[in-house]
This record gives C-alpha cells, sequence and structure tokens, in this order.
C-alpha cells in the first residue's frame, strides 16, 4: 500500500531511479471512491461487438510500430502460433529517426513472466491540443469524443474503421467504412492514441504511425484555473 490513509492513493516508488516510479494502490483508490459517495457501479459497457470469424478484406499486417518520440516507441508483431500480437518496447532512444536505430525487447508482464499480447490493436485517430504549454510546463488535451478515424489489426490484417464517443462520456464503439458495427475479436484489446496530423508508412507488411504534437503555440497557454 502507499500509505495508510485513504487520502493518498498514489505513491512513487524512489527505489526505481526514473520519473516513470508513480503507482496507484488500488484498494485505497476504490475506498476513497467509495468514501466519497460516488457511483461505483458497472457501466453499461455494450455498444461493441465481437465475432471469432474473420471481416473480409483487409490488408496485410505483421508488424505495427507506434512512435510517439524518438525516446519512446513500441512495437507489434503478428504471432501465428498465439493468433495475437505481440508487443516490444525500446530499450534506447537516439536522436536519429531512422528506423534502423531502433531497438527492441519483449515487453514482459512480470505477474506471469510472459511478453504482452493483444488479440486486437486499434489505433484511433484524436485531436490533440495543447491544454497548458509554458517553458516548463507541458500537458496536451485528448478530445475522445464526437468520432474520427481508426484502424484495427485483428489476426494479422489491418481494417479501417470509425471510431465514436457520445459527447457526454459513454463507451467507445467502432464501426465499418459502411457504418455497421465493427467485430472486434473476443480477447484483449489495446488502444493506441495518435494525433489527426501523425504520418503513416506502408512497407509491405509492416505500418508505421508516427506521433506528431500539436502545433507550438505563438504565446504561452496556462489554464485559468492553474492556480
Amino acid at each position: 500500500p502507499c500509505h495508510r490513509t485513504y487520502d493518498y492513493p498514489l505513491c512513487r516508488d524512489l527505489s526505481i531511479n526514473s520519473y516513470n516510479n508513480l503507482f496507484a494502490d488500488t484498494i485505497q483508490l476504490t475506498n476513497k471512491v467509495e468514501a466519497e459517495n460516488r457511483d461505483t457501479d458497472m457501466p453499461d459497457l455494450s455498444g461493441m461487438r465481437f465475432s471469432n470469424m474473420k471481416p473480409l478484406g483487409g490488408e496485410l499486417a505483421s508488424e505495427i510500430v507506434v512512435k510517439f518520440s524518438l525516446m519512446m516507441y513500441s512495437r507489434w508483431t503478428y504471432s501465428t502460433d498465439t493468433g495475437t500480437y505481440l508487443r516490444e518496447v525500446e530499450t534506447v532512444g537516439k536522436a536519429d529517426p531512422s528506423p534502423e536505430y531502433e531497438e527492441y525487447a519483449p515487453h514482459i508482464d512480470y505477474n506471469t513472466g510472459e511478453q504482452l499480447g493483444t488479440d486486437n490493436l486499434v489505433v484511433l485517430v484524436v485531436p490533440h491540443q495543447y491544454y497548458w504549454k509554458t517553458d516548463t510546463t507541458e500537458m496536451v488535451q485528448i478530445d475522445l469524443v464526437g468520432s474520427g478515424d481508426a484502424i484495427v489489426f485483428r489476426d494479422g490484417f489491418a481494417y479501417p474503421a470509425t471510431w465514436y464517443r457520445p459527447a457526454g462520456g459513454g463507451v467507445l464503439q467502432l464501426f465499418t467504412p459502411g457504418g455497421k458495427s465493427f467485430a472486434l475479436k473476443p480477447g484483449t484489446t489495446w488502444f493506441s492514441v495518435i494525433n489527426t496530423i501523425s504520418e503513416l508508412e506502408q512497407n509491405d507488411n509492416s505500418w508505421r504511425f508516427i506521433f506528431n504534437p500539436p502545433p507550438e503555440p505563438a504565446e504561452p497557454i496556462i489554464p485559468p484555473d492553474a492556480f
């Protein structure tokens, strides 16, 4: 546990020499939500469809790279043995953006000792804008409401799709270009969110998504409720 009181369900593990050392105590989070009398009922998750039958059409996609920056990138490789996409993550950041300078290692789930994999990989194209941008602070707002383009990867193939999510919140839904509900493969689904100005590079069965941040604002952006 992070702390003995419910006021601090988040804490940092200072034994990890990295800024990626923030953890949440799920038991304390639950207790805190219940103490504040918030609604903890299971939400309505209807609206998505699943099928073991592979959709017709699609383009071959045995490798998907999602590159958010020179320091943060990942790769998914389709395994015919498991029928899933297996995840690898960067081991080094290089100033050169060329693919030959990328280095990967399997992303291991330390609870199971197995490499992370997913039955469906969904890349969502979503508008990004700066919520806070100064010389010392940078926060990006992702507007995951309304609708936008998506690409669904399952069974070694890529399919164009459209995502939809109501403005009042709710389950994200996927549709085919013809407007029918898109059937995901039963199992796990991993969502990656990229900007509308991100780039896509295709080479045979390889798909590379290169994230581009929002344009630099002419003046610093500080939210009105910042102080």
